[in-house]
């Protein structure tokens, strides 16, 4: 063979590993039901946090757990055990993702990605300006 030939060969084998290796990687968006189906797998849920149940957050017992009920889009509720400190402002989200991994009776998220509606909306005094 050929350098050229082994080279590529090589190139080619790398490329098939690389694709391989991200898509081992991805999550996907489902809803608590689809996560409980496979308990290992991470996924990305796009929930909303119910505020009719308790946040819990001790930080005088445990400053690194937080837990909360969220609701996915399907109406799915589960308790979300999130294993860092409370994000400043959780009350006032109107929607979050949460990232994990389902665990049976609950949902243990790695990250939260929340977006506050009132940060991206213009005050009342900017919208007077922008008519005038």
């Amino acid at each position: 063979m050929k350098p050229l030939h082994i080279i590529l060969i090589i190139l080619s084998g790398l490329g098939v590993a690389t694709v391989v290796s991200l898509n081992a990687n991805t999550s996907e968006y489902v809803t608590f039901r689809d996560a409980d189906q496979n308990t290992e797998k991470l996924y990305h849920i796009a929930c909303k946090l119910n505020k009719s149940k308790p946040l819990t957050y001790q930080p005088e017992i445990d400053p690194n757990k937080f837990t909360f009920f969220a609701t996915d889009s399907l109406g799915n509720e589960k308790m979300v055990i999130y294993l860092k400190s409370k994000p400043q402002d959780i009350e006032r989200v109107e929607k979050m993702v949460i990232i994990g991994k389902s665990k049976g009776s609950y949902f243990l998220a790695e990250t939260i990605l929340s977006k506050c509606p009132s940060k991206y909306e213009d005050s009342p005094a900017k919208l007077i300006q922008k008519t005038n």
